[in-house]
């Protein structure tokens, strides 16, 4: 803590020697004896005033680390009084020394919060240990509000949203978080933060029941008008005052969502535009090398545009290494070809998934020339090799060919393996 713990010598003890200490006390024999004594532990008495003006004057020009002061004195100001007005101007640790042990005078004293008390006569063993303890407590309070005070200056300076939450009820957050939210911060305190994350987690998971540490997860947070947006949010425990609370980062993703919403409407418009410019060269005319060469060109054309996205939403999503791969591929599979405008739906079963597609943005085409149909089982089955399962991905029926849609079976190679080994 920064505190140094010196012998006295004459005490053999914990003295902490050299430190300053102002007296107030309006009786010279009582004030005299306690000089001595301070001095006798290895103290060093810079003042001694017998009034509130007096101890406030000299509480100013000499700045002690310890103020002694008795509860009754001499003048319109008593000692309880002038420790308010002295806790009110300086950061110091106040000890009471007092013959008075009745309950009101002590009701009063306690509510302004002292550091110890002295009683009347004056013992050395106690004065000395109300006074380290005294000392070793409000420079331990000053290093724990000059911590929170840096901490609360980083998270004012953070361009992220910061909230300080134990069990889900908030404790705290900086002024990024509330204006994120549309609230003033004294509007937020107090609150659980279910009331702002609308949903829990994407994975299901609820924010008052996390791991100590858990990486970026999506959610949506509910603004103070009631309407929502994307956020990233991470958090960490931490101690905090004799009890753990949660620090939990937010990013609002508004803004990454709408670029990314752009990008993939640009990626596939030009997806779409490559498809249609192909279409002379995989009609029944063309040349067989030349159809394989456009849908080689066509695959590798897709996976460029997708597979980083696909990788990406894979590892934020993914709560251990292989842990439901083909359930998160066929989520995004779905998703994909729905991007397309085709209406598509996905399940798994016995190990392995389905993939149907109810609709045929290009079923003219497709009728004309059944080789164009390729081109989706293309795109299934080389993002199904991204998902690293392996396997296979097998054709059961389509639209063109006069099916209620088009199916494809995606076989992971351990699936493929079992069925083997049952054959």
């Amino acid at each position: 803590m920064g505190i140094g713990l010196e012998a006295s010598g004459s005490t053999g003890g914990l003295g902490l020697a050299g430190h300053r200490v102002l007296v107030v006390e309006d009786e010279n024999l009582i004030a005299l004896d306690l000089q001595r004594r301070l001095e006798s532990l290895g103290y060093v008495v810079t003042g001694m005033a017998g009034t509130g003006e007096a101890a406030l004057r000299q509480a100013r020009a000499i700045r002690p680390d310890i103020v002694l002061m008795d509860i009754v004195l001499r003048g319109p100001t008593d000692g309880i009084e002038l420790s308010k007005k002295m806790q009110a101007e300086f950061d110091m640790p106040i000890v009471y020394v007092t013959a008075h042990s009745d309950e009101k005078t002590v009701a009063r004293a306690t509510a302004t919060g002292p550091y110890g008390y002295v009683t009347k006569p004056v013992e050395d063993r106690q004065l000395q240990i109300v006074i380290e303890m005294a000392i070793y407590k409000h420079a331990s309070e000053k290093a724990l509000r000059d911590s929170e005070e840096r901490f609360r200056q980083l998270a004012e300076a953070s361009s992220e949203g910061i909230l300080v939450h134990d069990r889900g009820l908030i404790q705290d957050l900086n002024g990024r978080m509330a204006h994120m939210l549309g609230y003033q911060r004294s509007e937020i305190i107090g609150k659980r933060l279910t009331e702002l994350v609308a949903g829990g987690y994407g994975d299901g998971r609820s924010v008052e029941t996390l791991p100590e540490d858990d990486g970026p997860l999506e959610v949506l947070i509910r603004k103070k008008d009631g309407s929502t947006f994307p956020a990233e949010m991470s958090g960490r425990s931490m101690p905090s005052r004799g009890r753990t609370v949660r620090v939990s980062a937010v990013r609002d993703l508004t803004t990454r969502k709408q670029m990314e919403k752009l990008m993939k409407e640009r990626a596939r418009s030009e997806l779409y535009g490559f498809v249609v410019s192909a279409l002379p060269l995989i009609a029944p005319g063309a040349l067989q090398t030349v159809r394989e060469d456009m849908l080689r060109i066509f695959s590798d054309r897709f996976e460029k545009y997708f597979k980083p996205k696909f990788v990406e939403e894979s590892a934020a999503h993914r709560p251990s290494p292989g842990a439901d791969d083909l359930g998160r591929y066929l989520r995004w599979v779905q998703e994909l070809f729905t991007n397309f405008g085709i209406t598509a739906e996905s399940s798994a079963r016995d190990g392995y998934g389905i993939l149907e597609l109810h609709s045929c943005p290009w079923l003219e085409y497709a009728r004309r020339n059944p080789v164009f149909c390729v081109l989706c089982q293309t795109m299934a089955s080389r993002s199904f090799t991204w998902a690293g399962s392996g396997g296979a991905v097998g054709v059961r029926g389509n639209i063109a060919g006069g099916g209620k849609c088009c199916r494809f079976e995606l076989r992971p190679q351990r699936h493929e393996r079992e069925k083997k080994q049952n054959d």
